[in-house]
C-alpha cells in the first residue's frame, strides 16, 4: 500500500496500512485543511489546520513547500493499560507549510488502520528560539448527520471550594451538534461522535507534558466545526498564562482521531500511547494492585487511627495489596502515629497510599496535608519521609485547571515521586494524555464524575448505569480511570442502613471492576461486607486482576449497554452491564472461549456454562444489572501436573538430564529411578550436561530444552558450548550442539558458556536463548541470541542482555513475564552472593536492578527457577542450596516478597540446578509409562 500520494503541489493524500483510512491534505485559499475518509465515506469534512503565534501567523496565506513520507513500525510493552504488547504500524506524511513572510512550520500526520494522529513541528524562526502559541486554528468539522457524546468544560473557580474545572461534569448522549454546552465553555477531551449510520469518531489529544497546556474542544461553530480551545484565563485563580509556550525547535502535542464503523476501534485504540515515548526511566519496580479506602463510605470521620486499622484488616482479609488513607490524616492521625499505622499495615502484608492536596493557593481547600506538593523544596522533603516509611504511593487532589503551569506541576510531582519510589494517583484533575507510557510511576487519574457522587446524592445513583455505560467508550478508552467504585453495600453510608440507595445489582458492580481500567483499584468495600456480601462476590474481587494483556469490544451502545472482554494471562474476563429499562437479550461472539467451559456471575445465577463451538453465547442483561464471565483459553486438561528437569552433581554420572513429576508442584517423584532420561554422551560434545531448562512452545505442543555442554571435572573454564533439544512428546528428543567460540567470531578469549534458558519473544516471534558467558578477565555477563526456526542453532550473534552494575559476575538467569514486565532472576558473585532480580518493560534490554537479595537463606545458593502454580495466582521461586545438597522452595504472589514453604515440599532425589514446567495429565501419564511412576 502506498504510504502517501502527491495529487498536486498543494494536495496530498496518506492512508493507513490497510488502505481503508485516508487523510487528504490541501491548501484552500491560503488555509491548510485536512479531510478524513474511511472506506471512501467522509468522516471529517475539510477541517482547518494552523497556528497563530507571537512569531508569525501560520494559519492563513500558507502554501505547501515540501513533503516527506515514511512508515512507522514499532512494538512496545505497556504494563498498565488495556493491552500489554502493542504493535503500532502507521504511514506518516510530513508537510512543510510556508506563510507569506517565508516563515515555515510542518504538520506531521500518522495514519494507522483506525487512528489518525497529527502535530505541528516548529523550527527556529530566524534568531527567534522561543514561541508563544496565541491560538490554534486546528479544527474537526463533522458531517451534518453527526450526533455527539460530550461532557462540558465548567466555568473556572466555581463549585466546592472553587476547585473547578476538574473534568467531573455530566455527559449528554446522542445530542445534536448545535445544542450549546452547559457552561458555554466547550467540551473536555475525549469527545465521541456518531456519524449517522456510517460509524464513530473519537477525538482527543496525547503527549501533553510540561511544554504545553491541556486543550479542549470549543463550542460548536458553523456547520459541524469544533476547534481547539486553550484554558480559560481564570483557571488557577488567574495564575499563569493560558497560552502555551515552548523553546524552538519544538512541537505541539498530538491530536488524535479514532475512526470505526463500529465502536470496536474506539474501545480498543492504543493511539494515546502509540505516538509518545517514556520521558524518564525508573530504577524502581512498581507493583500494581487493589486497595481499600475508608473515605468513600465512611467519609472524613473515618480518618482516625482505629478506623484505618479496620480498613487495613479489610485489605488483608481480601488479599489486597494496599490501603488508601485519605484527607486530614496529618491532623487526625499525625505523623508520629502514622508511622506506627504504616508499620501495622506492613505487618499485615498491606502497603500504604497517602492523600495530599496539590496546594492551597489556587482554591480554598483546607483538607490537609496542604501546601506540600506545589513547592519543590518542601515536596522533596515530604517524599523523603514517605520513602523512609515505606509508603508506596500518593494520591494528589484538587488541581487548578489545564494551564501549562499546572501541567508542569503534574510532571514535577511525578518526576520527584519516582526519585523516591512513589506511585502517583491524581484526583480532582485533568485527563491523562498518554501518561501511562510517558511516566513510569503514573497509576491513574480521576477526571470523571466518579464514585463519591454516588454517596453524595441519590440522583447520581439513579443515573449510575447510564454513566457507567459511557465510560468504556469515552473517558476510559484514552487513559486509566481512577473511579473508586465497586460497592457491595446496598445503602451508601457507614452502617449500610441510610444515605443514598444503590440501584444497580451486585453483578453490575463486579462487572465494573473489569470494565473500568486502572492499575491501582481502590474498591468501595467496607468491613461489614466480609459478613453481609455474597461470598462469591468477595472471592471474585480477591482474584480479579488490575492489569490486562488484551481488550476486545464485544457489543454495546454508549449510554445503553456495554460488553467488553479483557484478558489477563490465559484468563478472559467478559463483563457486561445495562442501563436499559427492559431486559436485553444478547447473542455474543465469545470466540476466544469457543467450545470451552466458563464461570458466570449473573444477577440470576452463578454457575458453570459452556460456550458453543462457534463461540456464540446467549445471555440476558437485566435493567441496571450485569454479568461477568471468566474462562481460560488453555484446554481443561492443561497444567494439571509438573515436570522437573535437573541434574544431580559434579560426577560424570550426575551430569545428565533427569526428570521428576508432581501433581501439586510441591511433592516430586523421580522418574526412571533417578537415572538419566537422555544420555549425555549422545547429545553433547564433552560427554556431560548440566543446568537443564525446559519450555513449552508458543503452539502448546512443542517442547524446547537447553543445557550446558560441560564436564565439571575438566575445570570451570573448560566449556564453550550448549546443547539445544526439541521434542513433540517429551520422550523423543532431537539435539544440536552450538559451540559459541566456533560459531561466532570475536570469542577467542571465551572461557565458559553456562546455564542457557529459552523464552518466546512475541514481538520477534522467535525463541530467544539467553545464558552467561565469561571472557578473559571480565566477569560473567548474560547474553542472548535468537534460535533458528528448527531450533538447531543460533541465527543471530550473541548480544549482551544484562551485566551487574557492581561489575561482579551474574549467572543462572531466569526470565519470568508478569504484569507487563520481564523479571530477570540471576545469581550474583563477588561482593556478596545470592539471587537478585532486574526488571524491564522489554525482553531484550533495559533491565533495572532491584538491589536486594530474594533468597530466604544465609546458605550459598544458585540456579534460581520460577514457575507458576496451576490455577493460582501464586509462583514458586526455587533455588539450589548447593552446599547443603537440597533445594529450597519459596512462594510469592508478586515476585517481590517470598515465604519459605520447605515443610510442604518432598522429593525422593537430590536435584541440582534445574527447572519446573507445568504439564497436562496426559503428558504426565506418557512420562510415567515411559520411565516409571510418580506421585
Amino acid at each position: 500500500m502506498s504510504v502517501a500520494t502527491k495529487l498536486s503541489a498543494q494536495e496530498h493524500n496518506v492512508t493507513g496500512p490497510d488502505g481503508h483510512l485516508a487523510v487528504q491534505l490541501s491548501v484552500q485559499s491560503g488555509k491548510p485543511v485536512y479531510t478524513v475518509l474511511y472506506k471512501g465515506k467522509v468522516f471529517l469534512e475539510p477541517s482547518p489546520l494552523g497556528l497563530q503565534t507571537n512569531a508569525g501567523d501560520f494559519s492563513t496565506g500558507m502554501k505547501i513547500t515540501g513533503s516527506k513520507a515514511g512508515k512507522v513500525d514499532e512494538s512496545y510493552t505497556l504494563n498498565r493499560g488495556k493491552a500489554s504488547r502493542i504493535h503500532y504500524r502507521a504511514n506518516e506524511l510530513t508537510l512543510t507549510l510556508e506563510n507569506e513572510k517565508k516563515q515555515s512550520i510542518s504538520v506531521c500526520f500518522r495514519v494507522s488502520n483506525n487512528d489518525v494522529a497529527f502535530r505541528y513541528l516548529v523550527p527556529k524562526q530566524g534568531e527567534t528560539a522561543s514561541i508563544i502559541i496565541r491560538k490554534e486554528s486546528t479544527g474537526f468539522d463533522f458531517p451534518a448527520r453527526t450526533t455527539t457524546f460530550l461532557t462540558p468544560q465548567s466555568d473556572a473557580m466555581i463549585g466546592w471550594k472553587r476547585t473547578k474545572p476538574s473534568y467531573e461534569e455530566k455527559y449528554n448522549a446522542d445530542a445534536p451538534m448545535d445544542k450549546p454546552s452547559q457552561f458555554g465553555k466547550g467540551y473536555t477531551f475525549p469527545g465521541l461522535f456518531r456519524i449517522g449510520d456510517d460509524g464513530w469518531v473519537l477525538v482527543s489529544e496525547t503527549g501533553v507534558d510540561s511544554r504545553y497546556c491541556g486543550s479542549r474542544l470549543s463550542e460548536h461553530q458553523s456547520g459541524g466545526l469544533y476547534t481547539i480551545a486553550f484554558p480559560m484565563p481564570e483557571e488557577n485563580n488567574g495564575n499563569g498564562t493560558a497560552e502555551p509556550a515552548f523553546a524552538l525547535p519544538g512541537a505541539t502535542p498530538w491530536r488524535t482521531i479514532t475512526v470505526g464503523e463500529t465502536p470496536a476501534p474506539i474501545v480498543e485504540t492504543t493511539v494515546p500511547w502509540d505516538v509518545v515515548k517514556p520521558l524518564y526511566e525508573t530504577t524502581h519496580h512498581y507493583k500494581f494492585g487493589k486497595g481499600t479506602w475508608s473515605w468513600i463510605l465512611w467519609q472524613d470521620r473515618s480518618i482516625n487511627y482505629d478506623d484505618q486499622v479496620k480498613y487495613v484488616d479489610l485489605a488483608a482479609a481480601m488479599h489486597f495489596q494496599y490501603v488508601l488513607i485519605d484527607n486530614w490524616w496529618d491532623k487526625n492521625i499525625g505523623y508520629e502515629r502514622m508511622e506506627k499505622l504504616i508499620k501495622y499495615a506492613q505487618g499485615k502484608g498491606v502497603d500504604v497510599f497517602l492523600w495530599y492536596s496539590s496546594s492551597g493557593y489556587w482554591n480554598d481547600i483546607e483538607q490537609g496535608p496542604v501546601n506540600l506538593m506545589d513547592n519543590p523544596i518542601v515536596r522533596k522533603r515530604e517524599m523523603k519521609w514517605l520513602k523512609s516509611q515505606g509508603v508506596k504511593g500518593i494520591k494528589v487532589d484538587f488541581f487548578g485547571g489545564d494551564k501549562q503551569e499546572t501541567m508542569r506541576l503534574y510532571e514535577a510531582i511525578l518526576s520527584d515521586a519516582d526519585d523516591h519510589g512513589l506511585m502517583v494517583i491524581f484526583h480532582g484533575c485533568t485527563l491523562p494524555r498518554g501518561w501511562e507510557r510517558m511516566y513510569p510511576n503514573f497509576v491513574g487519574s480521576e477526571a470523571v464524575l466518579a464514585s463519591e457522587n454516588l454517596v453524595f446524592n441519590q440522583q447520581s445513583c439513579d443515573e449510575e448505569a447510564f454513566n457507567a455505560c459511557l465510560h468504556p467508550f469515552i473517558r476510559n478508552t484514552v487513559g486509566s480511570m481512577e473511579f473508586g467504585g465497586t460497592f457491595l453495600n446496598k445503602r451508601l453510608n457507614r452502617g449500610n442502613d441510610g444515605g443514598s440507595i444503590r440501584r444497580t445489582t451486585d453483578a453490575f458492580q463486579l462487572a465494573t471492576a473489569v470494565l473500568f481500567q486502572n492499575p491501582i483499584q481502590n474498591f468501595a468495600l467496607a468491613p461489614n461486607n466480609l459478613s453481609d456480601a455474597p461470598p462469591a462476590a468477595l472471592d471474585f474481587l480477591k482474584e480479579v486482576p488490575v492489569t490486562w494483556d488484551e481488550t476486545r469490544y464485544i457489543s454495546g451502545y454508549p449510554g445503553k449497554y456495554v460488553v467488553l472482554a479483557r484478558r489477563h494471562g490465559n484468563t478472559w474476563y467478559i463483563a457486561g452491564i445495562s442501563a436499559e429499562k427492559q431486559p436485553l437479550k444478547l447473542k455474543l461472539d465469545l470466540s476466544m472461549l469457543a467450545g470451552k467451559k466458563a464461570d458466570i456471575y449473573h444477577d440470576e445465577q452463578q454457575k458453570q456454562v459452556s460456550v458453543k463451538k462457534n463461540g456464540i453465547f446467549e445471555v440476558t442483561l437485566l435493567p441496571q444489572g450485569g454479568f461477568v464471565i471468566t474462562g481460560n483459553t488453555q484446554p481443561p486438561t492443561q497444567d494439571s501436573a509438573y515436570l522437573f528437569t535437573y541434574f544431580t552433581g559434579n560426577s560424570k554420572a550426575g551430569e545428565a538430564i533427569r526428570f521428576a513429576i508432581s501433581k501439586d508442584g510441591y511433592n516430586f517423584s523421580a522418574l526412571n529411578n533417578n537415572e538419566p532420561v537422555i544420555l549425555s554422551e549422545k547429545i553433547s560434545s564433552t560427554g556431560g550436561v548440566r543446568d537443564p531448562h525446559i519450555l513449552r512452545g508458543a503452539d502448546g505442543k512443542t517442547f524446547y530444552m537447553v543445557v550446558t555442554d560441560m564436564v565439571s571435572a575438566n575445570g570451570w573454564n573448560s566449556n564453550r558450548a550448549m546443547v539445544l533439544l526439541k521434542s513433540r512428546d517429551l520422550v523423543n528428543w532431537t539435539s544440536s550442539v552450538v559451540n559459541i567460540q566456533q560459531r561466532f567470531p570475536g570469542n577467542e578469549d571465551l572461557l565458559r558458556v553456562w546455564a542457557p534458558q529459552t523464552i518466546y519473544d512475541p514481538v520477534a516471534k522467535k525463541y530467544m536463548v539467553y545464558w552467561s558467558m565469561k571472557h578473559g578477565k571480565d566477569p560473567d555477563k548474560i547474553y542472548y541470541a535468537y534460535a533458528n526456526k528448527d531450533f538447531t542453532g543460533l541465527e543471530t550473534a550473541p548480544e549482551q542482555l544484562f551485566f551487574s552494575p557492581t561489575n561482579g559476575a551474574c549467572i543462572d538467569g531466569d526470565i519470568v513475564f508478569k504484569d507487563g514486565k520481564y523479571h530477570l532472576f540471576f545469581k550474583t558473585e563477588g561482593d556478596g552472593a545470592g539471587i537478585k532480580v532486574a526488571v524491564s518493560d522489554r525482553l531484550t534490554g533495559g533491565y533495572r536492578l532491584i538491589d536486594k537479595y530474594v533468597q530466604q537463606t544465609k546458605d550459598p545458593v544458585e540456579g534460581a527457577g520460577v514457575f507458576k502454580l496451576n490455577g493460582k495466582n501464586e509462583y514458586i521461586l526455587m533455588y539450589d542450596v548447593y552446599t547443603k545438597g537440597r533445594y529450597q522452595f519459596t512462594r510469592t504472589t508478586d515476585l517481590e516478597n517470598f515465604t519459605v514453604v520447605d515443610e510442604e515440599v518432598t522429593m525422593d532425589f537430590h536435584p541440582r540446578h534445574g527447572t519446573v514446567m507445568p504439564i497436562t495429565a496426559q503428558e504426565a501419564a506418557r512420562l510415567m509409562k515411559e520411565w516409571g511412576t510418580g506421585r
